[in-house]
């Protein structure tokens, strides 16, 4: 089933936080995708992990829709 992409008034805004590397160095960045119980401060301790901290990297912790502090809706398609 083909379904419509969602106009501009519909699209959820995400709860997120972005964890700066202590570097000046862009690389890709790590996301942390929440989207079953609880809420993206689940990762903080992932996040900050010494494992995760040695790639001095920028990191997204993120609530998808419907999760945690990130908006709700009926609707619950991905469009990219």
């Amino acid at each position: 089933m083909l379904v419509n992409k969602p106009k501009l008034s519909e699209i959820i805004k995400l709860n997120h936080i972005k964890l700066s590397p202590s570097s000046e160095i862009v690389d890709k960045p790590i996301i942390f995708l929440h989207g079953l119980f609880g809420s993206m401060g689940a990762f903080n301790l992932y996040a900050k992990h010494p494992e995760i901290k040695k790639h001095d990297r920028t990191s997204y912790l993120v609530d998808l829709r419907n999760h945690g502090g990130s908006g709700r809706s009926n609707s619950m398609c991905y469009f990219a």
